[in-house]
């Protein structure tokens, strides 16, 4: 489909320029369908942005403002997704591993399958310390007393909590709770000042969706994919059938996606925004899907039924339910997040997507380093400067261009 065309009314742009402009404070705790009009959320705008960032109608509207002053500069560039910088092989590979090697070389020890269960504070006013973890380990209730010099850093709730995985032939489990969110939960309750993870983890229902991870043991469904794109598979962004009644889109992404991946497999990866709704030709929710009904219908909208039997015998597709990972759009309070290190804090400090950060945009890698940048670097007084989120809503150029792409 074209997609060159925002399609936005005089009314959608009124309301465009007006979330600009808004401050946070006027905007409050409304939603991004308290700023629309109806029509706007059937624009080809709407369709990029919603699936390009993971935005529902439901979600924050002073999120929705920070994505489109930050990413200013590309609103001309939604519909080809130019600009947009990706990693060779996937994120987990790119970042993760080459950061905890590092970190490891230089004496940082990892204890995995460690659950912190508590934390206590020190009794006092004004400053806040912490002076005891609890944790569970092996089955068993341990504890750890911090002594002068201990810093802790709390992951104070997390997109990927509780996910779950099915299989080609069962659907994954929605689990409602998240340890982290728990955990948050009982250290806002001690102390004043740490946040409302209630807002974020309390509507499960509001907050989740499906993703899959398809393994194709052949190149057909990256060959056909080339054709119909006219582009080189990794060079392109998302998919998105905009039509489609579970909101699919899909990426196939740079080959290989994976270290040691032989040459004739493939990955791809979609999800679903919507997968509490029936299917299109699989009548069911996609949250009770097994991967190969994902694959049917995934299939089914590209007009692919006479190579299905082919494409689903020789692919894996695992489907993974995430209840909680768009909770960090949720309407909110500024007060709602916690900042980095938090007032009166004498040792301890958040980073996460749930703590604040004035003008910066969750659910980025970028948020999560800045967020441990900045607690790291108050609690440790290290003197060096924090690379700043670049103003592009403030430079004439960008806001020209973008009101600009508003008219096309």
């Amino acid at each position: 489909m074209d997609f060159y065309k925002n399609g936005l009314n005089s009314e959608d742009r009124r309301a465009l320029i007006m979330l600009s402009i808004k401050s946070e404070k006027a905007l409050g705790n409304k939603t991004i369908q308290d700023c629309f009009p109806p029509s706007f959320f059937k624009t080809n705008f709407w369709y990029l942005y919603s699936s390009m960032f993971s935005f529902e109608t439901w979600h924050s509207a002073i999120e929705m403002k920070r994505y489109m002053n930050r990413f200013m500069h590309l609103c001309g560039n939604l519909n080809t997704l130019e600009g947009i910088h990706r990693s060779s092989l996937n994120q987990y590979e790119s970042f993760v591993l080459p950061i905890q090697k590092w970190l490891m070389d230089r004496g940082v020890h990892y204890t995995n399958r460690v659950r912190v269960v508590d934390v206590d504070f020190a009794p006092g006013r004004g400053e806040k310390t912490v002076e005891r973890l609890h944790y569970i380990e092996n089955g068993q209730q341990k504890e750890i007393v911090l002594r002068k010099g201990d810093l802790v850093i709390f992951t104070n709730g997390s997109m990927t909590d509780s996910s779950s995985i099915g299989s080609m032939s069962r659907a994954p489990e929605l689990r409602t709770t998240g340890t982290s969110f728990e955990l948050w939960k009982k250290m806002a309750a001690k102390m004043s000042g740490l946040g409302n993870p209630s807002v974020f983890a309390d509507n499960v229902q509001k907050t989740k969706w499906v993703s899959f991870t398809c393994t194709c043991k052949d190149t057909t469904f990256f060959d056909i994919e080339e054709k119909r794109s006219g582009t080189k598979v990794g060079t392109g962004g998302l998919v998105t059938l905009p039509y489609s009644g579970w909101g699919l889109s899909f990426v196939c992404a740079r080959q290989p996606h994976f270290a040691n991946q032989p040459d004739n497999v493939k990955v791809f990866w979609g999800y679903g925004l919507f997968p509490e709704k029936l299917g299109d030709y699989v009548k069911k929710p996609m949250e009770q899907c097994s991967g190969e009904e994902i694959l049917t219908e995934l299939f089914s909208h590209l007009k692919l039924q006479d190579k299905m039997p082919q494409l689903i015998s020789s692919s894996i597709n695992l489907p993974c339910m995430m209840p909680f990972i768009t909770s960090q759009f949720m309407p909110r309070q500024i007060s709602d997040r916690p900042a980095p290190v938090p007032p009166g804090s004498t040792n301890f400090g958040f980073a996460s997507q749930y703590c604040e950060i004035p003008n910066d945009v969750v659910f980025t890698v970028e948020y999560s380093v800045r967020a441990a940048q900045i607690a790291v670097f108050t609690l440790l007084k290290i003197d060096k400067p924090i690379p700043q989120i670049h103003p592009y809503w403030k430079n004439p150029k960008f806001i020209y261009r973008a009101i600009k792409s508003f008219y096309r």
